[in-house]
């Protein structure tokens, strides 16, 4: 985005990218992942998503939407790049990388939210007998089936995990420790991010209030499922805590029928059994 807007303004750039590809995080996502926001909102400047694609378009499409977006608009990385370092140099910016040294006035950096992988050192993991894998390695449920499958965090990648966890077979749980709130994919029809986009004029509280009934209507009282509601709205959450609220996609359904368990914070392993702050193990 931010090369096809310096073309436009006739100024001149280079991207540095580390990897092989273009949209190389994308590539490696899980294959279940569709966007959860509609494509009329998701897509890069100068170029929206095709017609033919449906309103959440999935992995692969963005992938290829991606690299039909570099080639129409000449966009060409310098592959294999890493950078080390960037320092400032009297009016100029030195960046160093593997394959040499570029001299610029400006450094744009994108290198996303979710770069490096954390999995939080909990008491007694190092005895757990079964697989322990990252949300960023996790590809589809296929050799989870008939397992049970213990998924740390409430976020979107969490959520949606455990759906496909359960599409495969598996038996999903959810550890959550925050209070959280989840929104509808779509109100009445509308994208939840269009109806954000219509009270994006208003004070976080205010369109919370707002917001609050419609959103208990569609989605229920999540305190009744084991989860914690926040203290703030959605909007308050993301401008207060810089955390994203839940977007459900059919999570909430299947904890409302029984497919996706619910259990607090980890306080301890032990070997194959896994002991919660609510007196509970799983």
């Amino acid at each position: 985005a931010s090369a096809a807007c310096l073309q436009k303004a006739g100024i001149e750039y280079i991207i540095l990218e580390k990897n092989s590809q273009v949209a190389p995080s994308w590539r490696n996502h899980y294959d279940r992942l569709h966007l959860h926001t509609s494509k009329k909102w998701s897509a890069l400047p100068f170029k929206k998503f095709d017609d033919s694609l449906p309103k959440y378009p999935g992995r692969q499409q963005v992938v290829d939407y991606l690299d039909n977006y570099a080639k129409e608009f000449n966009i060409y990385p310098v592959f294999n790049t890493e950078v080390g370092a960037v320092k400032k140099e009297k009016d100029h910016w030195i960046t160093e990388t593997n394959n040499g040294t570029y001299r610029s006035n400006y450094v744009i950096v994108a290198t996303g939210m979710n770069h490096t992988p954390v999995i939080p050192p909990f008491d007694g993991l190092t005895s757990f007998k079964g697989k322990v894998l990252h949300s960023s390695q996790y590809k589809n449920g296929e050799t989870f089936a008939g397992k049970k499958v213990l998924v740390v965090g409430f976020g979107n990648s969490a959520c949606e995990q455990a759906i496909c966890l359960h599409e495969h077979g598996a038996y999903p749980s959810l550890s959550v420790r925050s209070a959280v709130n989840v929104l509808p994919k779509e109100i009445f029809g509308f994208p939840v991010l269009e109806i954000g986009k219509l009270t994006s004029v208003l004070p976080a509280r205010v369109a919370d209030k707002i917001t609050a009934p419609v959103i208990k209507m569609l989605v229920g009282d999540i305190t009744k499922l084991g989860l914690k509601k926040s203290k703030y709205g959605p909007r308050e959450q993301i401008e207060k805590q810089k955390r994203i609220p839940l977007l459900d996609i059919g999570t909430i359904k299947l904890i409302k029928e029984g497919h996706i368990k619910v259990y607090g914070d980890i306080v301890r392993i032990e070997g194959n059994t896994i002991f919660f702050e609510d007196n509970r193990h799983h």
